[in-house]
């Protein structure tokens, strides 16, 4: 406890008085980020950036070195830097942060987001989030310049920054003006050949439906059929792989069509509008984000739990379709229904664990929500399929007693 006193004295101390003349202040932080305790090694990594805000000239060089010769301390040094930027952002005008250190520190950035570790990648996004709201002006532009690298984890950085200050409540209407006229070219990376660059703009046209739809609507009607096209199964996507004596499939595509389908769900909510002229498109590509397109038991575990995911935010749009499109949601009742149908009746096999059952239930639930939404739909208790659907839960006790809960 006295270890993580000292430190955040040491911070608090350096957000107001430059440290840099305490001989061996970096030293003693530095040798508390190999402490065994997750809590000091914390700590250590925010005092080191709350020191450093005082005298950038001094102590970033030093930051930028450890990180080259100190790899495996790569992500600590990483939260300092953004805890540097943190400080600068507050002190507003009163910042030393200069146009040099921008460059600097954005090199550095780069470098280092170079990784698989997402971890890593995420602080690096972040830290040049907070760039681009402090000096938007210099920032903004650059990123957009470096959405053309070849490189896709850079592409994705720029992308995850520009909507991290996006969603921040301290974008300045000064940053809204810079930020407006690069919209387009943001968003036009939904259809990036990277998994991960396709993720993170469709997560930033999330955050624009949320936080800047004015701005983003004249974007719409030309962004969404990229967005629908992340939606689109494909076996392709599908590999097998080996655990132990098992065979699991594997869906590397499934995490974009789930982000994919929880924009759409943002989209429907928002304005459906926009969305309305190619309403029963939209209709046809939700019933196949609720279809099971391959047998889930063979799955492996994030597969399935992002899978169940998609799912679930697929019957939430279809109940709200059911009340901005009703028509359409009923002349589709034979497409709707089957696989809501598969998903209540669904069994998971007989070694199935605590956590699973539950998940699995979770997603029931949500399915059942759904058909009762729909069944209010006027006219839809009158369909075929819905009088069928009937017939099926008179014939099972459990569902019937969930369907007039």
């Amino acid at each position: 406890q006295g270890v993580l006193l000292s430190l955040l004295c040491l911070a608090e101390i350096g957000r107001l008085t430059d440290l840099s003349g305490c001989n061996g202040i970096e030293s003693v932080i530095l040798d508390c980020f190999q402490a065994s305790s997750e809590d000091v090694r914390g700590i250590a990594s925010y005092a080191l950036g709350s020191v450093c805000s005082q005298n950038l000239d001094h102590f970033l060089p030093m930051i930028f070195s450890h990180m080259e010769s100190h790899s495996k301390l790569k992500y600590l040094l990483l939260l300092s830097l953004k805890e540097v930027l943190i400080a600068s952002q507050a002190m507003g005008e009163q910042s030393n942060l200069k146009e040099e250190h921008f460059t600097s520190l954005q090199k550095v950035l780069f470098h280092s987001c170079e990784t698989e570790e997402e971890a890593i990648r995420i602080i690096c996004a972040e830290c040049q989030g907070h760039m681009a709201l402090i000096n938007p002006a210099l920032m903004i532009p650059s990123l957009a310049e470096h959405l053309e690298s070849d490189n896709p984890s850079w592409r994705e950085v720029c992308v995850s920054a520009f909507r991290d200050a996006a969603n921040s409540s301290q974008l300045s209407t000064e940053g809204k003006g810079v930020f407006q006229p690069f919209l387009e070219s943001f968003l036009h990376k939904i259809s990036d050949p990277d998994l991960k660059v396709q993720k993170a703009a469709i997560l930033l046209l999330n955050v624009l439906l949320h936080n800047h739809l004015d701005s983003t609507r004249p974007l719409l009607p030309a962004t969404f059929p990229m967005l629908y096209k992340c939606t689109e199964f494909s076996k392709e996507s599908l590999r097998e792989v080996q655990l132990g004596p098992f065979k699991q499939i594997v869906d590397d595509y499934l995490v974009v069509r789930r982000t994919a389908y929880e924009c759409m769900h943002t989209a429907v909510n928002k304005c459906f509008d926009i969305i309305q002229p190619e309403a029963d498109h939209f209709v046809d590509l939700v019933i196949s984000g609720a279809t099971d397109h391959y047998d889930t038991s063979k799955t492996s575990h994030l597969t399935l739990s992002d899978h169940y995911s998609m799912k679930m935010t697929c019957f939430g749009i279809l109940s709200r379709l059911g009340e901005v499109h009703p028509k359409g949601c009923m002349a589709k009742a034979s497409l709707i229904l089957p696989p809501l149908y598969k998903t209540l009746i669904q069994k998971l096999k007989s070694d199935a664990v605590k956590q699973e059952l539950e998940r699995l239930e979770e997603v029931q639930n949500a399915c059942m929500r759904c058909v009762k939404n729909l069944s209010t739909i006027v006219g839809m208790q009158e369909t075929e399929m819905f009088g069928k659907l009937m017939i099926s839960f008179n014939k099972n006790e459990e569902l019937l007693k969930k369907y007039k809960a």
